[in-house]
C-alpha cells in the first residue's frame, strides 16, 4: 500500500469569491458600530445605485448576526432590504452646524 504524503497548499485568505463576502461583513460591522454609538448619531447608507437611506435612530435598522442583508424602515414605515454587497458607503450624516 502506498500513501501520498503530498500536502495541499491552503488557498489565499481572500480569493475573489471571498472578497465580496469580506466586504459585506465589513459594511455590516460598520453599521453595527454606528448603531452602538453613545450618543447615537444619525448616519447615511449610500447604495451603488445612488440611493441614499438616512438612519435617524438605531430602531430603524436591523442587521442580523448572519447573512449579507440589512433591513431598514423609512419614516413612513416602509421596509427596505439592502444587500450589503451593494452598499458603497456608510457615513455619519453631516449636521447643519458642521456644513457652515
Amino acid at each position: 500500500m502506498t500513501t501520498n504524503s503530498s500536502t495541499s497548499i491552503p488557498p489565499p485568505i481572500l480569493e475573489n469569491h471571498d472578497r465580496s463576502h469580506y466586504k459585506g461583513r465589513v459594511i455590516i460591522d460598520a453599521i453595527r458600530t454606528l448603531n452602538r454609538a453613545v450618543p447615537f448619531a444619525p448616519y447615511e447608507i449610500r447604495m451603488a445605485s445612488g440611493e441614499r437611506h438616512v438612519i435617524p435612530h438605531f430602531d430603524f435598522i436591523m442587521a442580523p448576526p448572519k447573512g449579507n442583508y440589512v433591513t431598514i424602515s423609512d419614516e413612513a414605515g416602509h421596509l427596505h432590504i439592502l444587500n450589503a454587497f451593494l452598499i458603497e458607503k456608510v457615513m455619519p450624516v453631516e449636521s447643519p452646524q458642521e456644513s457652515s
